[in-house]
């Protein structure tokens, strides 16, 4: 990788590191076009900025789009 583009990297993920710690993303590019509706709402529960509203490990488990997973209930 040249210096550029080293430089380019290093600020797209510092821009991406502060978009999420101010909750500051959209689901709308069409990597999201396929994720469902649920999953997207897990998502948005665990990148919460307020601590006291972000899910929990159990929040996780019980979210609908985890407990839908048979693997996880084995």
């Amino acid at each position: 990788m040249g210096a550029r583009a080293a430089v380019l990297r290093v600020a797209l993920v510092k821009d991406v590191l502060s978009k999420t710690r101010c909750a500051a993303y959209t689901m709308d590019a069409s990597e999201w076009d396929a994720v469902s509706k649920e999953a997207k709402d897990l998502v948005d529960q665990l990148l919460c900025v307020c601590v006291e509203k972000r899910a929990t490990a159990d929040d996780v488990f019980a979210h609908p789009w985890m407990a839908s997973d048979l693997r996880v209930r084995q």
